[in-house]
C-alpha cells in the first residue's frame, strides 16, 4: 500500500510541476509579445530587417557580393513574409502552450481544450495590436490580429489531434484515461 500511495504522490508532483513550468512558459511568451509590441517602429524595423539580412545571406545567392541597393531589395522581399511567420509563429506558441496546461490541469472536455486557449489566443492578439497604439510610430493592423489567431488556431488544433490522439492510444492499451 505505501508504493501505491508514494506512486500517488510523485504524479501528483509531476503534475503539478508540469503545469507550473508551463505556465510559466505562457507568462515568458505572453512577455515576449508585450516586449516587442513595446518597440517603436524603427527598433522593430530593425529587428526584423536585420534577421532578414542574415536570412538574405544565406539563401541568396551572391548576397555579399551585391552592392547595397541590391541587397536592400533582397531584404524587402523577405522582411514582409518573415514578419508574417514572426507573428504566427509566437501566438502558434501560445497556442500550443496553453492547450498542454489545460490537459495538465486535468480539463479534457473539448470547451476547455479548445475554446479557452482559442478565446485566451484571441483576446491576446486584440490586446497586443491595440498595445502597439501605445508605441512610437506603430499601428494596429487587423491583418495581424488574423495573422495571430490563425497561429493559435493552428497550434490548438494541432495540440488537440496529438492529445486524442495520444488518449486514445492509451485507452486502447488498457490504460487510464
Amino acid at each position: 500500500m505505501g508504493n501505491f500511495i508514494d506512486n500517488i504522490r510523485t504524479r501528483v508532483w509531476w503534475k503539478n510541476a508540469l503545469s507550473l513550468l508551463l505556465l510559466c512558459l505562457l507568462i515568458a511568451n505572453v512577455c515576449i509579445i508585450f516586449g516587442l509590441s513595446s518597440e517603436d517602429a524603427a527598433q522593430s524595423t530593425d529587428r526584423s530587417e536585420g534577421v532578414a539580412d542574415v536570412i538574405a545571406g544565406v539563401i541568396v545567392d551572391g548576397y555579399h557580393e551585391m552592392d547595397t541597393q541590391h541587397q536592400q531589395n533582397e531584404i524587402h522581399k523577405i522582411h514582409v513574409p518573415l514578419r508574417t511567420v514572426a507573428h504566427f509563429s509566437l501566438f502558434a506558441c501560445l497556442g500550443f502552450i496553453s492547450t498542454v496546461l489545460v490537459y495538465s490541469l486535468g480539463l479534457k472536455k473539448w470547451y476547455f481544450t479548445m475554446l479557452s486557449p482559442l478565446l485566451f489566443g484571441l483576446v491576446y492578439a486584440v490586446f497586443d495590436e491595440l498595445h502597439q497604439q501605445f508605441s512610437a510610430n506603430r499601428v494596429s493592423d487587423v491583418d495581424d490580429v488574423l495573422t495571430d489567431f490563425a497561429g493559435v488556431l493552428v497550434a490548438v488544433l494541432i495540440t488537440n489531434v496529438v492529445a486524442i490522439a495520444l488518449l486514445k492510444a492509451r485507452q486502447a492499451k488498457g490504460g487510464e484515461s
